[in-house]
């Protein structure tokens, strides 16, 4: 059944207002539009439905789409999870991406989709940023790294980065939430991740914590899911098998506010042959470069200076590293060839 329960005599006592089957029997996520009072129910008994909440003892089916909208069921394919704010709504589907505008519930419109794109999978979850430039969507499949969407343009959605633990190839991401530029994920069999997103052309790992032993299988155990909104800033974490964990990771986020600024950029880490290293402090002086397979095998060297773009277009489709040094210091990135 669906239940709405009062809160407001916490730490005495809750109230069960509302306890019914008449609108869905049960559903594989929900998501709550607070400032428009509307309740969106992904998967289960009802797929893709939205339920007013203006009187929450008494909630009101406002539109079932596989029922009652004709266009949703050749448009969208089942919805698994969403993402809601402000009358938009981003749905994780089966498909792919599909972001929808309901500022008129019994009207939707279809604002952009993103159905083909690089290492596509089952769209399981994903969550915009703070200020809606950003968003990041976790397929869930062994192998998948997680996509960053730029969303300046709805009509045009494209995936602008990657990435992934590299801890195993079958490794899984599950749940994406952002805090400002902070980004932490549940990741099957990995534990919990911990990203700056503030460039989101160069992810940077904060931390990582482990909860699971289990090796790594073609199955899903491990961290199932992650809350990074408790006022104290501690990240609860929820493993399958070893149960809740709390995570302090202020050292984590304090510790990266004092590593030196890199002295290149190396963009983008998703391509398909292009990457361009450019110095960040005056021309870079003379550099040798060299990309690196991911097995440790040299594809591509070099010496350059200022900037330099490289084409990597001749090189199979997967992950590279490559490192750029000045002789005093050097950079390492990760990029992604697709597309070939």
């Amino acid at each position: 059944s669906l239940q709405i329960i009062d809160l407001q005599y916490l730490p005495d006592s809750v109230h069960v207002v509302y306890d019914s089957n008449e609108l869905l029997v049960r559903a594989h996520n929900i998501q709550i539009d607070t400032v428009n009072a509307l309740l969106y129910t992904c998967g289960g008994s009802s797929q893709f439905s939205v339920i007013s909440l203006e009187d929450p003892t008494q909630p009101v089916l406002l539109n079932d789409l596989e029922q009652d909208v004709p266009w949703w069921g050749a448009a969208v394919g089942y919805v698994h999870d969403c993402y809601v704010r402000d009358n938009i709504v981003w749905c994780n589907d089966e498909d792919g991406m599909h972001v929808v505008d309901f500022s008129d519930p019994l009207d939707p419109v279809l604002l952009g989709s993103l159905v083909d794109y690089p290492q596509a999978g089952y769209n399981h979850s994903g969550w915009l940023n703070d200020d809606g430039s950003l968003y990041a969507m976790a397929d869930e499949n062994h192998g998948s790294p997680l996509k960053f969407i730029a969303t300046d343009d709805l009509t045009d959605l494209e995936v602008i980065s990657i990435v992934s633990t590299e801890v195993h190839p079958q490794s899984i991401p599950h749940n994406p939430f952002f805090t400002g530029d902070l980004l932490h994920v549940a990741y099957y069999y990995d534990g919990y991740w911990l990203w700056n997103m503030a460039d989101p052309m160069n992810p940077v790992l904060l931390g990582f914590y482990d909860t699971s032993v289990i090796p790594h299988a073609d199955s899903y155990y491990g961290a199932w899911g992650v809350y990074p909104y408790l006022p104290s800033g501690r990240v609860l974490v929820s493993d399958m098998q070893n149960g809740l964990w709390v995570l302090d990771i202020d050292q984590a986020v304090n510790t990266s506010l004092h590593r030196p600024t890199p002295d290149y950029r190396i963009h983008p880490t998703l391509t398909q042959g292009s990457v361009t290293i450019t110095p960040l402090h005056g021309d870079g002086g003379n550099m040798t470069f060299e990309v690196l397979s991911s097995t440790g095998q040299r594809v591509h060297q070099g010496t350059v200076s200022g900037l330099h773009t490289m084409d990597l277009s001749h090189l199979n489709d997967g992950m590279y590293l490559i490192r750029v040094s000045n002789g005093i210091r050097s950079h390492v990135q990760r990029i992604y060839k697709v597309g070939s």
